[in-house]
This record gives C-alpha cells, sequence and structure tokens, in this order.
C-alpha cells in the first residue's frame, strides 16, 4: 500500500505542476514556452504512468475509495492529459491541430469509462477530486464535439452518446450519495442533451440551432443559472471556466471555430451567472 501511496503522491505532484506551469500569469500567454513546458511534463507523465505498481485487487465487496482501483492511475493520467493540452483546446486566436483534439477526447473518454467501471455497482465514495475530474473530462469531450467537425465526423452516434451516458451516469451516483454533487450531474445533463440534439441535426443535414437550449427552452434554459451558481458556489476551478467561456455568454456562438460550422464570441460565462 505505501508503494501505491507514493506514487500517488508523484502523480498529484506532477498535476499540480502542469497547472502552475501551464496556467501561471507567466507563461498564459507564451505560446512557444507552452509547446515546449508540455513536451517536457508529457514525458514525464509517460515515465510516471510506465513505472506505476501493479494494480491491487479490490476486496471482495468492492473497493470503499477510487485510489485503490485499477482504473485510478488511468484516471489520472487521463486527466493529465487534459490538463496539458486545455491551453491549446481553449485558445481561440489559434487553430487547433487535429490530433490534438483526438488526444483530448480519447483521455475524456478514457476517464469517463473509468469512472464508470468504478462507481457503477459499487460502494465507492465519491470526492472533490473524482468530481472535478469526471466534470473536466466530460466537459472536454463536448466541448471538443462543438468544437471541431473533424471530431464529430469521426465518431458515430452510439460511441458519443455511450461517453455521454457514461458520464452522465456516474454524476447521478455520486449527486445520490453527494448532494453537493448534484448541480454537476445536471449542468452536464444539459449539456450533453443538446450536443446530442446537435450531432443528430447535423446527421440529418440541419443546421444546428443558434442557441444551445433553443430547442429544449422549458427543459433546461430556466434552471441553467441556478445550477451555475451551485458549481460556483462548491469552487469552480480554472478548468471549468475555461471550457464554458470558450464556449460563449448564454451558450450561443457568433464567432468562426475550427471547420466553419460553430463558433463563440470569447464573453466569459463566469460574469454572465457571476461564478
Amino acid at each position: 500500500m505505501m508503494t501505491h501511496a507514493i506514487h500517488g503522491f508523484r502523480f498529484r505532484n506532477l498535476l499540480g505542476r502542469i497547472h502552475s506551469t501551464l496556467y501561471s500569469d507567466n507563461t498564459a500567454t507564451d505560446f512557444d514556452r507552452q509547446n515546449a513546458h508540455i513536451k517536457d511534463l508529457l514525458e514525464e507523465l509517460d515515465k510516471l504512468m510506465a513505472s506505476r505498481p501493479l494494480p491491487r485487487s479490490p476486496p471482495d465487496g468492492g473497493a470503499l475509495s477510487f485510489f485503490t482501483t485499477p482504473d485510478w492511475y488511468q484516471a489520472v493520467y487521463d486527466s493529465a492529459i487534459l490538463q496539458l493540452y486545455r491551453f491549446h483546446i481553449t485558445d481561440s486566436q489559434r487553430s487547433v491541430p487535429p490530433d490534438i483534439i483526438t488526444k483530448c477526447m480519447r483521455a475524456a473518454k478514457s476517464a469517463c469509462h473509468s469512472y464508470r467501471r468504478q462507481f457503477l455497482g459499487t460502494p465507492t465514495t465519491p470526492t472533490w477530486g473524482a468530481l472535478h475530474e469526471l466534470f473536466l473530462a466530460g466537459l472536454t469531450y463536448l466541448y471538443c464535439l462543438w468544437k471541431a467537425s473533424s471530431a464529430r465526423d469521426s465518431l458515430r452516434h452510439d460511441q458519443i452518446s455511450s461517453t455521454c451516458t457514461d458520464c452522465t451516469m456516474v454524476l447521478v451516483i455520486m449527486a445520490e450519495r453527494w448532494k453537493d454533487a448534484a448541480p454537476y450531474r445536471d449542468v452536464f445533463e444539459a449539456l450533453a442533451s443538446r450536443t446530442m440534439t446537435m450531432i443528430a441535426d447535423k446527421q440529418q443535414g440541419k443546421e444546428a440551432a443558434p442557441t444551445w437550449f433553443a430547442t429544449e427552452q422549458d427543459r433546461y434554459s430556466a434552471d441553467l443559472p441556478e445550477w451555475m451558481a451551485g458549481i460556483a458556489d462548491s469552487g469552480i476551478s480554472l478548468g471549468v471556466d475555461l471550457l464554458l467561456s470558450g464556449l460563449g455568454d448564454d451558450f450561443s456562438f457568433s464567432g468562426t471555430c475550427e471547420g466553419g460550422d460553430e463558433s463563440w464570441d470569447g464573453t466569459d460565462v463566469s460574469t454572465m451567472y457571476q461564478l
């Protein structure tokens, strides 16, 4: 157990350094410097992942802590990948290379599947760290689908639905066990529902609605500010703020994204909902 604890501390230390290195005031606007840091940090992350100890077998009754499960290292690795490349996918001044979109979507999908395996039908206790990382993974997945036509075109509808369902399902489980997770569940369910509508519309040759909730206003729009405020009360993270800000004020689109068919105006939604 001590070997796992030490390796876990090393992972968490690296996650902290990724955040402070890439998102500090001194480096956040320097693209070349950021890329150099990302390359070095990725090499360190891959070495750390390769040297992880063999997973522990869960007890017969199921693990109470996610840390002791076989999926923990993979989930932390996926979270680190998303932190490394969030700088790229939220940069509205430059087009995002397709391989980075692919890396982020694979990591987000993997994280959602890992959490589903470890929380569905088990007594695993939700934590702030697990909630934060799962929500960011799901949000990143949706963000990439809206941002890049290449991301949507490379996936079948059922594949997208499976990942969204995994994330929603685990957030539902977390909210049943911990009331503070409820706003995260509600916000993600609303965003995922609108995203699936957008995907279906585009596959049928229809244009996306001008706002996120134009076709589902009665279901979600009235409650969304309250749900967003609930997230703010529990402590919104930089990652959540960057992704939601990139989607634009009131979840409407007005600028041009990669692929030329979606856009956002860059308005900070945190000001709209007083996050």
